[in-house]
């Protein structure tokens, strides 16, 4: 940190609230020369401390938005080159304390110092302890303490020591993250354990850190989501069409999610993948596939059921009241061999039992000489039997 002559240096000494931080922070950022919120939120990038966005940054100086994370507290501080940062640490601690009302609870005027010690104890030893002892102090310190040092430590060696932790314990770390950084970990952690984690937390804040891990990442995470815990998450995302279908998950896992939610997303989804919803409805479940195609508009439903394989064309229709798929056949009667060649004589005549003599006629003008005499004779008699 580089001395502004003149100028009282800060006094992180002097915090008991909120506004106190704030105030002292701008004493620092003078201090240091008057960078700017731009220039700061550079150097915190190009430091590698933790992304600190322009607003993040802006939000810390103001006070306004109330106690700042520990994590952009530090984030700040490493960008205007603190490094003496444990009185920083106690001014938060004692700035949350006046924020909850504690601060005059038995025992909280332990002295500075004194307070101090456990948490300049363990600054250092997370990164430099092995995996499973540092697992155990993530436990065991505070959690202000435990971001403090893993917001400096490269993601995926964060990521290995939080593997080592409870569910419970990695989202309460996790949570009091930059939502960037916090992504960045949870992205390297075993897949298992981030997926644990996920499902742990609130949903709004699932939502935000699975938008913020890497691509690659996310596939292997959303592969291994628990088939009704994705929609949940999904259902804080304001598009999360594009996330799942730009995912990179195996269909037949994407339309495990779908057969969780609504019916009314199910569709939105489908149609606004109408180009690819041929390879979703092949490996959907009969229901959720029927469910679909007689839930938008027969001519788009039709261009779908003719092109997917004829297995999965006859298990939609048994699994649907015929009466459901009838209005989808007129768009169908072009594809007739194909479809009595997906249904078979006795689903196809069943279908054509109840459509108007017109329709019936147009679909045996398309199947005559194209199907063994006994077959159209078969299917003309079903098709002229009436009640």
């Amino acid at each position: 940190m580089s001395e502004a002559p003149g100028i009282e240096a800060p006094n992180p000494a002097s915090v008991m609230t909120v506004a106190d931080l704030a105030r002292e922070l701008r004493v620092l950022r003078i201090y240091c020369g008057r960078p700017s919120v731009r220039d700061i939120a550079e150097r915190a990038d190009q430091h590698a401390f933790k992304s600190l966005p322009r607003s993040t940054a802006h939000d810390v100086l103001s006070g306004k938005r109330g106690l700042p994370r520990m994590s952009a507290l530090m984030a700040l501080l490493r960008a205007l080159g603190e490094e003496n940062i444990g009185p920083w640490q106690d001014a938060w601690r004692r700035a949350e304390l006046h924020k909850q009302g504690l601060f005059d609870r038995p025992g909280a005027s332990v002295s500075h110092s004194a307070a101090r010690k456990p948490a300049l104890a363990g600054s250092t030893r997370i990164r430099v302890v092995n995996v499973q002892r540092g697992a155990a102090l993530i436990e065991a310190l505070p959690v202000e303490d435990v971001v403090g040092q893993l917001v400096d430590m490269p993601a995926s060696d964060a990521a290995r020591r939080l593997d080592g932790v409870t569910a419970v314990r990695a989202v309460e770390v996790l949570t009091e993250m930059d939502d960037k950084v916090a992504g960045d970990i949870l992205g390297e952690m075993q897949r298992t354990t981030a997926t644990s984690a996920l499902t742990t937390m609130p949903p709004p804040a699932a939502a935000e850190l699975l938008l913020r891990i890497k691509h690659d990442h996310r596939t292997g995470i959303l592969s291994q989501l628990p088939a009704d815990a994705a929609p949940v998450i999904f259902a804080e995302m304001s598009d999360w069409i594009t996330v799942l279908s730009q995912s990179g998950v195996a269909p037949d896992k994407a339309v495990q999610f779908l057969a969780n939610m609504p019916i009314e997303d199910a569709v939105a989804f489908f149609s606004r993948e109408a180009a690819t919803a041929p390879r979703w409805l092949a490996v959907a479940p009969p229901t959720l596939a029927g469910r679909v195609v007689t839930a938008v508009k027969p001519e788009q439903a039709a261009a779908w059921l003719n092109n997917i394989p004829g297995t999965a064309f006859a298990a939609i229709v048994d699994d649907r009241h015929p009466a459901t798929i009838r209005p989808i056949l007129p768009h169908l009667r072009q594809a007739a061999v194909r479809v009595h060649q997906a249904l078979g004589e006795e689903r196809l005549a069943r279908l054509l039992e109840g459509v108007s003599p017109e329709e019936a006629q147009g679909w045996l003008g398309h199947l005559r000489g194209r199907l063994s005499s006994e077959a159209f004779i078969q299917i003309r008699r079903a098709v002229h039997k009436r009640p």
